[in-house]
């Protein structure tokens, strides 16, 4: 026990350190805070994607689009020969009518009418196989073409040519029934032929970039 008026000894105030001039002042980091279990914080949305994207389902589409078309051309090849070899068939088995004067004549004529008939089935087949590539090309290079545009008018009209030939072919002008119907047949073939012609042309001047030109713009 110290004596009531015994003082205490005064003690001089601490001083802070003073800093050097040379001696580059310390930084405080600010404190990280803890995680506390349960504590709500605001995350950044998440944005959630599609179970199915759009380019998917497209191209899902225009395959079994492209599959139902070759399988339909698949079959009109099929059925064209079988329809060919059933006409060349009745030929040999069917009688040769009453009115038919020439025989040589009549099968000349019933053969070349099946033959038409093929070559008009396999160009319509064209037609189909030409929609069946152009979908495959779009689905490919993602991009549309004009190629079909111009190729299935021009298998038209080739179709065309091909029955007015037969038609001019099987009818020939006679004494009976003048050059009406020959003169007819002979301005249809010559109009279809200078849209064929011009279809050519414009197939000739297409340019459409390859996959390689493409490749060097991106």
């Amino acid at each position: 026990m110290l004596p009531q008026d015994a003082t205490l000894p005064e003690t001089e105030p601490s001083s802070l350190p003073i800093p050097f001039p040379n001696q580059a002042p310390a930084t405080t980091q600010p404190p990280t805070l803890p995680i506390i279990e349960g504590e709500h914080r605001q995350l950044a949305p998440v944005r959630a994607e599609p179970l199915l994207n759009i380019q998917q389902v497209s191209r899902v589409a225009y395959s079994t689009i492209g599959g139902i078309i070759l399988l339909i051309a698949v079959v009109a090849i099929i059925t064209s020969l079988v329809w060919f070899v059933g006409d060349l068939h009745a030929i040999a088995t069917t009688p040769i009518p009453a009115y038919a004067t020439d025989h040589t004549t009549y099968t000349r004529d019933a053969i070349i009418t099946a033959a038409v008939n093929l070559l008009a089935n396999l160009v319509l087949v064209l037609v189909l196989v030409e929609v069946f590539s152009a979908i495959v090309s779009f689905v490919r290079l993602h991009r549309a073409s004009a190629r079909p545009i111009i190729l299935v008018p021009l298998y038209i009209v080739m179709r065309a040519i091909v029955l007015l030939g037969g038609q001019l072919f099987l009818n020939p002008p006679t004494a009976s029934t003048g050059t009406t119907t020959f003169l007819l047949i002979l301005g249809e073939m010559g109009a279809f032929a200078l849209v064929g012609l011009a279809l050519s042309a414009a197939l000739a001047a297409l340019r459409e970039p390859t996959p390689q030109d493409e490749a060097k713009q991106a």
